[in-house]
């Protein structure tokens, strides 16, 4: 059996519940490791409450009584079994849902937990007792509460450019979960804009890694959604914007091309009533990928043309920072315009934007320098250079499997059947070899990923 497959316990009544099989770690590590899966898998809604019991028991792992029990009497409630011969009492029923709404206050304490910590890291500790002591009288948001808020998000916006899904995911989350839980209190309606504002642009950060870096399409489509209704609520025009492109990716990604048209579309034209000029020049350039992929040349350069201008106007006025996620600039766009010329099969215009690109995208992207790698790559192999293509492949994929960057990965292995007439040559044989090994390498180390 593979290690993250479920395995089923069976009890008298049949099937009771699902062991999620970990990779044991090393002994020094085995405690911490594996309750570590299990937090992760906690905020995974594929992972039942019972089935996060029975792996915790079968691995050793500590489970609080409330925990337990809330599970107990959800699997009494699946299978109808209970005090009452097989029929769930008003007295069980009311244990159910308050043990139930105990875990669910666990989960998102947590959450709240994880979001403190990573804003002690970002803004320090002055700050993060402020925080602390508004959510314990939500009724004291104050401005420079709010300012705080504003300022974490942002910083975990720029992350997503460097850190791994991995590492930035449960902060994100939780900086998600914490704005949400501020918002609960009493405050000037300006700041609650503010706030609302914030929201959308961490619940959209959510969003894009569970898109970019999971291929979670449904996940990140319900995330995204969120986001979007708080923009509108905060009538933060930029942000709404942005949101509408990251939907439109979404859907381009799922095949429903005339969806993602229409979304982009939209996003461009609200674009226009707000000020952001990297945030135009963006969504110009997630459309002229939409166009290429569709098979339009005319509209994609159209579009990419359109995002020069708009960088080009930004360098001459000044421009507070970009509310998306990670980074947009001309070595970016350069990028952009690689992956529309190799979707317009011209692997040499590709080749030479791509190798632009590469050379001066700053070295903190790294997630837009592996994207761009394995686009170069996939050109080179075109063309027929199949060492220099092999090579860079093989940058690519070191980086991918590093960063966990699901969109660099696909593209990495779809990369294999442009090899097929080199099957022969050394650099291929080495790549499928590296390939193979970091792929199983990476299901066999992160089994809690939804690759």
């Amino acid at each position: 059996m593979d290690d993250d497959q479920e395995q089923p316990i069976l009890g008298e009544g049949g099937p009771s519940a699902k062991i999620i099989r970990l990779r044991r770690p090393s002994a020094a590590h085995s405690a911490a490791g594996l309750a570590g899966d299990l937090q992760r898998l906690a905020l995974d809604a594929s992972a039942s409450l019972v089935g996060l019991v029975a792996t915790a028991d079968q691995y050793g792992v500590e489970v609080p009584a409330p925990v337990r029990q809330a599970a107990a009497l959800l699997q009494a409630a699946a299978t109808g079994s209970g005090a009452h011969g097989g029929r769930q009492g008003p007295v069980n029923r009311r244990q159910l849902l308050g043990s139930a709404a105990a875990v669910a206050g666990a989960l998102a304490l947590r959450q709240r937990t994880s979001a403190v910590q990573g804003l002690r890291r970002v803004a320090g500790d002055e700050e993060s007792e402020r925080v602390a002591y508004a959510l314990n009288r939500p009724s004291k948001v104050d401005a420079s509460t709010v300012a705080d808020m504003e300022a974490v998000t942002a910083a975990y916006r720029r992350s997503y450019r460097q850190l791994t899904v991995r590492a930035l995911l449960p902060q994100a989350q939780g900086q998600a979960a914490l704005v949400s839980q501020l918002l609960g209190g009493s405050m000037k309606p300006a700041l609650r804009r503010r706030l609302t504002a914030t929201a959308a642009e961490a619940t959209a950060l959510v969003g894009v890694m569970l898109l970019m870096d999971l291929y979670a399409f449904g996940r990140a489509w319900s995330e995204l959604t969120d986001a979007l209704g708080a923009a509108q609520d905060a009538k933060a025009r930029e942000v709404e914007a942005f949101i509408l492109g990251c939907l439109a990716f979404t859907a381009g990604y799922t095949g429903r091309r005339s969806e993602a048209i229409d979304l982009i579309t939209q996003a461009r034209r609200v674009a226009r009533t707000a000020d952001g000029l990297t945030t135009r020049g963006w969504l110009a350039a997630v459309e002229g990928e939409l166009r290429a992929r569709a098979g339009d040349p005319r509209a994609c350069l159209a579009a990419l043309e359109d995002a020069e201008v708009a960088l080009q106007s930004l360098d001459n006025r000044e421009q507070p920072p970009w509310i998306g996620v990670g980074a947009f600039d001309s070595a970016k766009l350069k990028g952009y315009y690689g992956l529309c010329y190799l979707q317009l099969q011209q692997p040499h215009n590709a080749v030479s934007e791509l190798a632009t690109a590469v050379d001066t995208l700053d070295p903190s992207l790294r997630k837009h320098r592996c994207t761009a790698l394995a686009d170069l790559a996939s050109a080179l192999i075109r063309l027929g250079e199949v060492e220099e293509g092999c090579r860079r492949a093989s940058q690519a994929l070191a980086l991918a499997i590093e960063l966990r960057h699901a969109v660099s990965i696909d593209r990495i292995r779809d990369l294999d059947h442009h090899l097929t007439p080199w099957g022969d040559a050394p650099a291929v044989k080495a790549f499928r070899e590296q390939l193979l090994e970091q792929l199983l390498l990476v299901f066999q180390t992160a089994p809690s990923i939804d690759w």
